[in-house]
């Protein structure tokens, strides 16, 4: 599988953390005339990461220090998410850059954004590309940026100036002349930049870290594998975290422990929360629990734990005059217990929750979710096949397809077909695979007036519609179809549609009932 980066470079990032100020830091809104600070602006990077963190990719990376010379600005401005396989989360890769712009709005910022195959091919694309977003393909990278100057190969003032006195002006003049050539005129570090930029060898690159927001640390006497001693210290860590989150007004909502073995690589536990919590008790039990399915290959000297994820603890008003509000509060405090436990003693990918995805096929429209949260591994490797097919990809911008926004759907006035806000817009009941349906009859309209479905003949008596629904570019084979709402004559409501592009009787299929 090919690796997939996103590179988010801010445009005037000193200028928009000054513009921004009291949404990146913790200090009052800065003054306009006050000048950047470059402490300032990392901290506000590093908070604009935490958050990609939790919503994109656990993996990011903020642009390496010293940037790269020969560039204006002397601070790091750009983020690299790397999306391997995360795409197919959120439905495919154009949403991807859709809820990385949506995060970024959420603190006032703007940015150039490119997807492509290596880290540096990206932040070229998005540092010196003239496309706000770029989704750049697999198979046509190269011509994509060997239209960009030779400074987006990162290369050292000296280096682009000797390139600029010889006539290259672009990436794909320098990329026609002969390696030994190259190599013995300007060095090899010219050529391990071409190589990291069409993905031959990758660019080494430090991952950011969120702070952790409470750890605890416990040294062993004597190294032991003793579960009840190993227990017992684990649950003294979990109260000294405790106390330090009440104080704060925090919960948990991810745990990592940590054993450091004598002789052996260090074992870890992850345990994700439904809710954020600060209960000692609670958390000690998902700690013992989750111990108890962990086989050590060793002596354990030291165990840390952390607190790698939290939240503000949900606070609830009680009512005056009744108990209604206590019993509701025990509920949800219940719910997320039982949720917590299961994912706890069956894995967080076996407890699911059912969320709305942006594509617009209706068997797509929605996705499972753990509601303990994603595990780290989950994220990196994906459960599902990230299949990447080259030829699905553009090396155009897909803001500049009016579906990249939205689901590609049009509607009849409201006299021809239901309103987007009608509740019987959607059928009761969508069945995963459509049906075949086998047209007897069609009217004069081009709507079935009779039909047989596993082996019974309907009559049609009225129809509504058709509402078009198209897959976007980026998905891969285009999918056209023209949905009708049909009345049969024993009274029930059926959702069937036609597959545009096929003249054929049989391009007809059954979606769902509505009654």
């Amino acid at each position: 599988m090919n690796r997939r980066w996103l590179a988010i470079w801010l445009v005037d990032w000193p200028t928009q953390r000054l513009r921004n100020a009291d949404r990146l830091t913790e200090t009052d809104a800065t003054q306009p005339n006050e000048q950047a600070d470059p402490l300032a602006d990392r901290e506000a990077l590093s908070k604009i990461a935490n958050v990609l963190l939790q919503r994109i990719s656990p993996l990011v990376a903020i642009e390496p220090e010293p940037l790269f010379c020969g560039l204006a600005s002397n601070q790091p401005q750009t983020l690299l998410l790397d999306i391997t396989g995360i795409g197919d989360w959120f439905g495919d890769e154009p949403t991807v850059l859709l809820e990385a712009d949506l995060v970024l709005a959420e603190y006032g910022l703007q940015a150039k954004m490119s997807i492509a195959d290596s880290s540096a091919a990206a932040w070229a694309m998005a540092r010196f590309g003239r496309e706000r977003i770029a989704l750049l393909e697999t198979g046509a990278m190269l011509c994509t940026v060997g239209a960009l100057p030779v400074r987006a190969l990162r290369l050292d003032e000296q280096t682009a100036h000797q390139l600029d006195r010889l006539g290259l002006r672009c990436i794909a003049d320098v990329l026609q002349l002969p390696r030994e050539g190259l190599a013995a005129r300007l060095g090899s570090e010219l050529l391990r930049r071409i190589d990291e930029l069409t993905g031959q060898i990758p660019q080494t690159l430090s991952m950011h870290h969120a702070e952790v927001e409470e750890s605890a640390t416990c040294v062993l006497e004597y190294p032991t594998d003793d579960r009840d001693i190993l227990q017992h210290r684990l649950c003294l860590l979990v109260d000294n975290v405790s106390v330090n989150l009440v104080t704060r007004r925090r919960g948990a909502l991810r745990l990592t422990c940590r054993f450091e073995m004598t002789e052996h690589s260090p074992e870890t536990l992850e345990i994700g929360l439904f809710v954020p919590t600060s209960d000692a008790s609670h958390l000690s039990r998902l700690c013992v629990q989750a111990m108890e399915r962990k086989q050590f290959a060793g002596l354990v000297e030291r165990l840390t734990l952390s607190v790698t994820l939290g939240g503000p603890l949900q606070q609830y008003q009680q009512m005056m005059f009744g108990d209604d509000s206590i019993s509701q509060v025990t509920t949800r405090r219940s719910l997320g217990r039982m949720i917590e436990t299961l994912a706890g003693r069956l894995g967080r990918d076996a407890v699911v929750g059912i969320e709305s995805s942006r594509n617009p096929l209706p068997e797509a429209a929605f996705r499972p979710r753990p509601l303990a949260g994603e595990s780290r591994s989950t994220l990196l490797l994906g459960k599902r096949a990230a299949s990447r097919s080259s030829s699905h990809r553009k090396s155009r911008s897909p803001a500049s397809d009016p579906a990249f926004k939205s689901p590609r759907q049009t509607v009849l006035p409201p006299a021809l077909g239901p309103l987007v806000s009608d509740p019987l817009r959607r059928p009761l009941r969508i069945f995963s695979e459509p049906k075949s349906i086998e047209v007897i009859e069609l009217g004069s309209a081009g709507v079935p007036q009779r039909i047989r479905v596993e082996n019974r003949i309907y009559e049609v008596t009225r129809h509504w519609g058709p509402e078009r629904i198209e897959t976007g570019w980026w998905d891969g084979p285009q999918i056209r179809r023209d949905y009708y709402r049909i009345e049969i004559k024993n009274g029930s409501w059926w959702w069937i549609f036609r597959q545009l592009g096929r003249h054929t009787l049989d391009s007809w299929k059954l979606h769902g009932h509505f009654t």
